[in-house]
């Protein structure tokens, strides 16, 4: 079976546009990696001469480097001044000491895939208490998130994409913005972008040229481009330059067999809804990845430096759970299988909760990612680093967020216990500091 797309799509994808940007993306590689992004709305800082001192803690400063024991973090307004250990790094004696014994030491979370309801409700606040310090929507009008630029309306560092760029039937008409031609794309980059946008996010129905276009008026701004597809396939996505991929399901058509791979097109361009079930059969039928399709992608994203949200903990399924069938439980599995097989490759993964999850309570989502891509083969400091500076890395912030370093800014979490043994510890969190201000967390 072949996918048939509509008559404008041919048309498109022969572009000798296209062709010429394939051509060149794949001898030059893509731009930079953007940096000193900014948030929609930057938090309130600290009384002047603040100087707080968090001491007798284990500090891990989401770098990768070995956790520091018996550690002194020192905080001088919104910025982290000095670490170093108990004995050896003189503390202030003007600063307020926190005693961290017991405790571990880390930077903010960053949530590369966040969401929330509209109106927003409690839900960005409620990741704040749960140490997402910052996140991005790639997703949500920009004009949902206008009353966090007020005071006294706790969050994390917002980054935001505007609504994703797709074309009719959407799936999510109220998130979604049409991009009937190359010259719309380039319009809608520059428009969100002076509205507040520090990125870009594709969806699955938007044609190759059109990713295309986006991605080079992205570019010109230093701003990511990331994508959730699943009509067309990843590789050719990162080809015309996309930075960053949403689902691991959106791996899939390029993993599966041709003829498996366009009867899920197929039934997908006929219906948005049956991606839902699809996915899972799609990926249960996946046995080898070994095979040069996947090899293929999965070189080309590390070559390209492209980063992989995976947010499995949105399609996670238990065997025995309420309308789980064994295609389900083993298509998960897969996907797992494949962020493992991703991440050993040198593929740079990233911590992203999507919000919801089956299977803990609304908030802890995120906690529930970070077990997760434990499942999946990262150890414990790996998952900490994609949840702290590589996370910053993909959002263009980690000139300033994403690790416990000198000079940087004071996001800080201290929690109960140690993560680096088990990450349960994650859903444990004593204090939580955005800006050098203590978040009341009760």
């Amino acid at each position: 079976m072949h996918l048939v797309y509509p008559v404008s799509y041919p048309a498109r994808r022969l572009r000798l546009g296209i062709l010429l940007a394939s051509c060149l993306c794949g001898l030059l590689g893509h731009a930079k990696e953007p940096t000193g992004l900014r948030e929609f709305n930057p938090p309130p800082a600290p009384e002047r001469g603040q100087e707080i001192a968090i001491v007798n803690g284990r500090v891990i400063d989401g770098t990768g480097r070995p956790p520091l024991e018996n550690g002194v973090v020192i905080i001088e307004g919104n910025s982290i001044r000095s670490i170093g250990k108990v004995g050896q790094l003189a503390v202030p004696s003007t600063a307020i000491q926190i005693d961290a014994t017991g405790h571990s030491v880390m930077p903010g979370l960053v949530d590369s895939h966040f969401h929330t309801a509209a109106p927003p409700g409690d839900i960005p606040y409620l990741f704040l208490k749960h140490g997402v310090t910052t996140a991005r929507d790639p997703g949500r009008p920009i004009e949902v998130y206008d009353e966090y630029r007020l005071p006294n309306h706790p969050a994390p560092r917002l980054f935001l994409t505007g609504p994703h760029f797709d074309q009719p039937p959407f799936a999510w008409p109220d998130n979604a913005v049409g991009i009937p031609n190359r010259q719309a794309a380039e319009d809608a980059v520059t428009r969100y972008h002076r509205q507040g946008a520090t990125g870009i996010k594709v969806y699955f129905r938007l044609p190759l040229a059109e990713i295309n276009a986006t991605c080079e008026a992205a570019d010109e701004l230093g701003i990511p481009v990331t994508a959730h597809l699943e009509l067309f396939d990843a590789d050719k996505a990162i080809e015309v330059g996309l930075d960053g991929i949403e689902h691991i399901t959106s791996l899939g058509t390029v993993m599966a067999a041709p003829d498996i791979a366009d009867k899920f097109r197929n039934s997908v361009m006929s219906n948005n809804d049956a991606r839902r079930e699809g996915r899972y059969r799609l990926w249960a039928g996946l046995v080898d990845f070994n095979n040069s399709r996947t090899k293929r992608l999965v070189d080309m994203m590390v070559d390209k430096k492209v980063f992989l949200s995976p947010t499995l903990a949105t399609f996670e399924r238990q065997a025995g759970s309420k309308g789980v069938e064994e295609h389900h439980v083993r298509g998960f599995k897969q996907m797992l299988a494949m962020v493992g097989h991703c991440h050993e490759s040198g593929v740079t993964v990233v911590t992203g909760s999507h919000t919801w999850s089956k299977y803990v309570d609304l908030g802890w989502a995120y906690q529930r990612e970070m077990e997760l891509l434990h499942a999946a083969g990262l150890s414990p400091m790996e998952v900490i680093e994609a949840s702290t500076l590589s996370c910053a890395r993909f959002l263009g912030c980690h000139d300033r967020l994403g690790s416990l370093e000198p000079g940087k800014l004071a996001d800080v979490l201290v929690v109960r216990g140690n993560p680096l043994e088990d990450l349960e510890a994650m859903y444990d969190i004593e204090r939580v500091m955005q800006n050098g201000n203590w978040i009341q967390t009760n």
